[in-house]
């Protein structure tokens, strides 16, 4: 949110959002985005209102948010981080449901009344389908000794990323826990993605 912007934390938005009649708006880098559809999840378990004004990217975003012209958005930390230090916007919570190692400090969404509030963004490393196995687990291998390493961990941590390896299996499960829950927030507010 603007640095400006008399809000503290989150249970402070959500009063300041219903008080203003549900007159604010919120920035996106467009719709469908993960942004986006965070703050649609927002609003439907906050019980408010605000309106989707969508952006071309997030340094869009964050410029509209330090001018007021619009009053919250869900952003990559990397953006937001260096202004919250020059005291243009406040971090009022981080949608993983545990802290983040990378920002110490911030509350979750469900530290602050939000239980089930998860709504994070990742990256996978994918192979074309058909790939022999052995492949892939060698992939696999090679690149969770690359994120173990000091190196690229440290370099990781200065974009605000927590690297965490995994498994061809465990991403296979994840993506399709993750397409079904989007689809099912995505289905139950009738959200248009276009």
């Amino acid at each position: 949110v603007p640095g400006s912007l008399k809000v503290d934390n989150v249970q402070d938005f959500v009063k300041l959002v219903k008080g203003r009649g549900n007159s604010l708006n919120y920035g996106s880098v467009g719709a469908g985005s993960s942004a986006h559809l965070a703050m649609e999840m927002f609003k439907e378990s906050a019980g408010v209102d605000l309106a989707h004004i969508p952006y071309s990217g997030f340094p869009q975003v964050i410029t509209a948010i330090i001018g007021g012209d619009v009053q919250a958005g869900f952003m990559v930390p990397a953006i937001a981080v260096p202004q919250a230090r020059d005291g243009k916007v406040k971090l009022l919570a981080v949608t993983s449901l545990q802290p983040s190692e990378a920002l110490p400090g911030i509350p979750t969404m469900a530290s602050q009344g939000y239980p089930d509030f998860e709504a994070i963004s990742w990256n996978a490393v994918l192979a074309p389908a058909g790939t022999p196995t052995p492949v892939i687990e060698r992939l696999n291998s090679e690149l969770a000794r690359i994120i173990d390493s000091e190196a690229v961990r440290k370099q990781l941590a200065l974009q605000y990323f927590t690297p965490a390896a995994s498994t061809p299996e465990a991403l296979t499960a994840r993506i399709k826990s993750e397409k079904a829950r989007w689809d099912q927030v995505i289905d139950k507010l009738k959200l248009s993605l276009d």
